[in-house]
């Protein structure tokens, strides 16, 4: 008969296999054959074992006798050693189940050639010593063979089997139930077979010890090792254990397997594999490999094998474990190879990976891969480890050291799960944690769970960079798994990646980080370290989220956080959710910077995700930036900010270099679709040199709206700034087709200096968004940047848009503008301006304007200009060049300008101004509660047509208490036109001081309305001086008036007699003619009014008083020299004092 290679002949009931190899044995040594060194001992008494050398000529040692104690079989030798080229057979007598030898001497036993069993019985050898297995040494057995340095087995209540302590056995009939050691330091156990032995399910050869499909192999002793030695069970169980301290190692039947179980109590022995040393129990289903020890150590390419053989199993089939548990350390090196897998056209389910140690290294090329690619899915690897799990590295053929799960090409099956739970995790020099499928099925997911640090760092020597990843890979059918890391903190530097992405037909699933302390992405060394969620170019399906939860997060030096579509899906939102501050550092040098962004990339076909950042602070600087986009057909993502501290965004910006840091949701070119929200909430915001907020379309679709919701200040600075500065801007930019979003700021203050500025503009087609600002406290917009442009408050459509200008809403306790600073709502193309409304409506707020300040909105094209409503509580100050303006530069109309406020000032050169170039003057209406002051060649002007053009002016309505200027400073109010007709110029007031009417301007201060061309076309002036209502502040006086005595000098004598005709009078004209005391100056102020005079007439005593109420002047008038004198109309009575006129001398 010939079985898996062997020659076999039968010699009665014995048959008797020979190799190949052993037959040119016998041939070389004819007669003279030596004989094995087996050597019984006589603890046995008369159930010795007996040894037949050379049966039947061969080079073959049969062993008979022994102890027979019900299934079990006992033999006992002071020597057991199979010499190279010879066989041992057991005999297996009828109904044995188990043949136990023990070796009682002092030598350990070496297997040099072939140990068998004539039967099926179990075969165990038990040598205290250790027992090695040559290159040669192969098995013929049928049952299962375990080998172990144990001094005893026992068996369970009835006793021990010992080889230290040997006697006749007692009555041992049960199954052997645990091997014994009570020495420190037992017997190594060394397997150097690499013997042919016969081929697998599939035809492929089989190398070193085997048992038969589905029986277990054991090896069981101090130090176990494998130098290059293999270890076959297929459909089996391979078990090996190292014990380093007396205990007991439990031991079980099931079936045709026998397995261990290792007490933690007992101290391990380590157990090691190398130079290519492999156990194999892969078959058409079950094989399992277990490995216990203090230390286990592959290396030289060595592997543990497991799983389903090309072309079998079943749908139903599943494959056994693979388990490995040590107390200290599990090392692999050298490309070596833990593998469970469902191999190409098998069917059936791969089993687990399952790692328990104190630390794990999987170094220079060496994995733990569990793998489909057959009809069935992939097993699970967990890694259970109190310490340390490094990962580092390549191989020669630079193939990443790693731990893997994969859906192979052409597999149809779902991927496992790759858990790894441990102190802390590093993966280095392009080393893996990956979950992939490329075929049809699921990637499996990953959790990490450490106590500690988990650091990815570097790439390989092909760029590859070291990364945990879930991936459904390009052609494949199934979605990725999640990717879930908890841990103490992570860092990823000098490339470090984790990522989940999908380059086939599928979704990629999320990405979770949940840590105590800080996540650090640093690309330091020129390459992004990034965590990342993708669907890659071709790719149909939508990306995962990325959620970050933190004590900080700090992305520097090419750091990224970023989920994108460049294939057909929508990309995932971003989350991160810090305790304390999140740092996004571009650091500046870098040709690529820092970021947290989502985006639809060119050609891809989806939505961009959202980004939504929580945190006590959000730093970014030197380029670093928040961003989402769409360069495809998609809706770009919605940013959210909430901070409770500072929110900063500092750039970089000079003459050599400029990194602006920003925050951005855009619309690039070619694009199609919206682009979203930015809503931030902080405790404070600043922006400086060249830190933006930013919502655009470069391409098609509408801008997303900005909205700020601030506790503290938000300041926008464009201090060192060579290009724009800092700026909070959304735009339409020029070929863009859509709308531009609003801004929306709500904050105690509001300070924009050095050229910051918060811009909505149109450049392309589409309308410019709209500006609210509503603070509790100050609004500051102040100077210039070192580009020349002004810090402001603008809407505009740009001369190349066609669209209308968005409105500026600011509300406030007070608003100043100062060097320059701007708020404006412009037109330059074809479109309406945007209008202005200021509201200042504490008790005490007031608006500031000074050293060439503006309010304007403008139109320089043809659309009509904006209006302007500005309502101040206290006070509106313009000085020094200031202007707030409604005019029009081009075709369009002027808008109109309304202020009110408690007082108003123009100084130095300061204007209100509704002026036209070409069109219709706008309209300026002013009411002030008290008074209206013009100085220095100030003015208020709603002139039209000042290039010679045509248009009529615009109107002036004022209503103020008091309308005063100095009149030698040519301070106009003016409402003239060039061609059209004249404005009509309307006044309410008390007085009005300093300003006359004129015909045409001249020097002095005057009040205009004329139409240059054409005199007929003049416009009208109206001045109404109000008469006060102060009936409810009439007080009754007292009945004697005054004694007049005391108001007249005494300083004046007369020196002759006066007769009654030549009785002087004393008048009293008006209410302000006198003053206390004859002796004094007039006091100031003083109004002269002039109407009938009260007369009083000499008296005896005090008349009595008429009842002529008193009057307020309702009437003015000018006199010769331009001044304005009030008049009253005639109080009736007067009184005659009896006083005789003197001569004054001196007079």
């Amino acid at each position: 008969m010939t079985y898996s290679g062997w020659h076999c002949r039968k010699k009665s009931k014995l048959a008797i296999c020979l190799t190949l190899f052993d037959i040119i044995v016998i041939s070389s040594v004819e007669r003279t054959l030596a004989q094995s060194n087996i050597v019984p001992d006589n603890t046995l008494g008369t159930e010795t074992s007996r040894v037949i050398t050379n049966s039947d000529g061969l080079p073959i040692e049969n062993i008979s006798g022994g102890a027979y104690r019900g299934v079990n079989l006992f033999h006992s030798f002071r020597e057991f050693n199979v010499d190279e080229g010879r066989a041992v057979y057991f005999t297996n007598p009828a109904g044995i189940e188990n043949i136990l030898s023990r070796v009682t001497g002092r030598n350990r036993s070496q297997i040099l050639g072939k140990l068998g069993v004539l039967g099926n019985a179990n075969l165990f050898l038990i040598n205290p010593n250790g027992i090695i297995f040559g290159p040669n040494a192969s098995l013929d057995v049928n049952g299962s063979f375990v080998v172990t340095s144990a001094n005893a087995i026992q068996f369970g209540e009835q006793g021990f089997f010992s080889a230290s302590f040997p006697e006749t056995p007692p009555l041992l009939t049960i199954n052997p139930s645990a091997l014994f050691f009570n020495q420190v330091g037992a017997g190594s156990i060394e397997n150097r077979s690499i013997a042919s032995a016969g081929v697998n399910s599939t035809g492929n050869p089989v190398f070193g010890l085997r048992v038969p499909n589905g029986q277990s192999l054991l090896l069981v002793g101090g130090d176990i090792a494998l130098n290059s030695g293999g270890l076959n069970a297929l459909g089996g169980r391979v078990e090996l254990a190292g014990a380093a301290s007396p205990g007991t190692i439990g031991l079980s039947f099931n079936d045709s397997n026998l397995a261990l179980t290792f007490p933690n109590q007992v101290v391990r022995g380590d157990v090691s594999l190398t130079n290519k040393a492999f156990i194999n129990v892969a078959a058409d289903g079950g094989g399992a490999i277990a490995l216990h020890a203090k230390n286990i150590n592959l290396s030289g390419g060595s592997s543990l094998n497991a799983g389903i053989l090309a072309g079998l199993g079943t749908p139903e089939i599943k494959a056994g474990d693979v388990t490995l548990n040590a107390t200290q350390a599990i090392s692999l090196s050298q490309s070596s190879r833990i593998i469970n897998q469902v191999s190409q056209d098998a069917t059936g389910n791969a089993g687990n990976i399952n790692l328990q140690t104190g630390s794990l290294n999987l170094t220079e090329g060496s994995q733990l891969n569990a793998r489909t690619l057959g009809r069935g899915n992939s097993g699970n690897v967990f890694v259970d480890v109190s310490g340390a799990v490094t990962i580092d590295g390549e191989d020669s053929n630079g193939f990443p050291s790693g731990i893997i799960n994969q859906v192979q090409r052409s597999a149809i099956g779902n991927g496992g799960d790759i858990n790894i739970k441990a102190e802390s995790l590093t993966l280095t020099r392009g080393s893996l944690v990956s979950a992939s499928t490329l075929g049809r099925g699921n990637s499996g997911n990953v959790f990490v769970d450490v106590s500690g640090t988990v650091t990815i760092d570097g790439e390989d020597s092909n760029g590859s960079p070291s990364r945990i990843m879930s991936l459904v890979q390009p052609f494949a059918v199934g979605n990725g798994g999640d990717i879930n890391i908890k841990a103490e903190s992570l860092t990823l530097t000098q490339g470090g990646t984790v990522t989940a992405s999908t380059f086939g037909k599928g979704n990629s699933r999320n990405i979770l980080v949940d840590v105590k302390g800080a996540v650090i992405i640093d690309g330091k060394g020129g390459n992004y370290s990034v965590i990342a969620n993708q669907i890659q170019e071709s790719a149909v399906g939508n990306g995962g989220d990325i959620s970050i939860k933190a004590e900080s997060l700090t992305l520097t030096r090419r750091g990224l956080l970023s989920t994108a579509t460049l294939g057909r899906g929508n990309s995932g939102n971003i989350s991160v959710d810090v305790k304390s501050a999140v740092t996004i550092d571009g650091a500046e040098g870098e040709d690529f910077v820092s970021a947290v962004r989502s985006e639809v990339a060119p050609s891809a076909i989806g939505n961009s995700g959202n980004i939504n950042i929580k945190a006590e602070s959000l730093t970014l600087k030197q380029g670093g930036f928040v961003n989402t986009s769409t360069l495809g057909k998609g809706d770009s993502g919605n940013i959210l900010v909430n901070v409770s501290g500072a929110l900063t965004l500092e750039g970089v910006d000079s003459s050599s270099v400029t990194y602006p840091s920003r925050i951005a949701s855009q619309v690039l070119p070619s694009a199609i679709g919206d682009g979203g929200d930015i809503n931030i909430k902080a405790g404070s915001v600043t922006l400086k040199q060249n830190g933006t907020l930013n919502t655009a379309i470069f391409g098609k679709g509408n801008a997303g709206n900005i909205s700020m919701d601030v506790k503290g200040a938000v300041t926008v600075d464009g201090k060192n700034s060579d290009s724009f500065g800092g700026f909070i801007a959304t735009q339409v930019t020029e070929s863009a087709v859509g709308d531009g979003g609003d801004i929306n700021i709500k904050a105690e203050s509001l300070s924009l200096t050095q050229g910051g500025s918060l811009t909505a503009s149109t450049f392309g087609q589409g309308n410019g968004g709209n500006i609210f600002v509503d603070v509790k406290g100050a609004i500051t917009v102040d100077g210039e940047g070192s580009n020349g442009f002004p810090s402001g408050i603008n809407t505009e459509v740009a001369p190349s848009a066609i669209g209308n200008g968005g409105d500026i809403n600011v509300k406030a306790e007070s608003l100043s503008l100062t060097q320059k600073g701007t708020v404006s709502a412009s037109t330059s193309g074809q479109g309406n301006s945007g209008n202005i409304r200021v509201n200042l409506t504490m008790p005490t707020s007031k608006l500031i304007l000074s050293d060439g300040a503006r309010i304007q909105a403008s139109t320089l094209g043809q659309g009509k200009g904006g209006n302007i409503q500005i309502e101040a509580s206290d006070s509106v100050n313009l000085t020094n060049d200031a202007k707030i303006s409604v005019n029009s530069q081009g075709q369009g109309n002027a808008g109109e300008l309304g202020i009110t406020t408690g007082s108003l000032t123009l100084r130095g050169r300061s204007r209100l101004l509704a002026d036209t170039v070409s069109s219709e003057g706008g309209n300026i209406q002013l009411q002030v509660r008290d008074i209206l002051l013009l100085s220095d060649k100030s003015g208020i002007s709603t002139t039209a047509g000042q290039q010679g053009a045509g248009g009529n002016g615009g109107n002036i309505d004022i209503n103020t208490n008091f309308l005063v200027a100095v009149p030698s400073e040519n301070s106009d109010i003016t409402a003239n036109a060039f061609e059209g007709r004249g404005g009509l110029i309307g006044i309410s007031t008390q007085g009005i001081f300093g300003l006359k009417k004129r015909e045409s301007l001249t020097p002095l201060s005057d009040i205009t309305a004329f139409s240059q061309q054409n005199p007929q076309f003049d416009g009208e002036i109206v001045i109404n001086i109000e008469n006060p209502d102060i009936s409810n502040e009439l007080v009754a006086l007292p009945t004697n008036l005054v004694d007049v005595g005391r108001l007249i000098t005494q300083g004046c004598s007369v020196g002759r007699v006066i007769t009654d005709k030549q009785e002087s009078q004393f008048i009293v004209t008006g209410r302000g003619g006198l003053p206390p005391q004859p002796g004094e100056a007039l006091r100031i102020p003083a109004i002269a009014v002039h109407g009938s005079t009260f007369v009083a007439e000499k008296q005896d005593q005090s008349p009595d008083i008429t009842t002529t109420p008193l009057v307020e002047a309702n009437g003015w008038r000018f006199d010769e020299h331009g001044q304005v004198i009030l008049t009253a109309a005639t109080t009736s009575g007067s009184a005659s004092f009896g006083t005789q006129q003197r001569e004054c001398h001196g007079f």
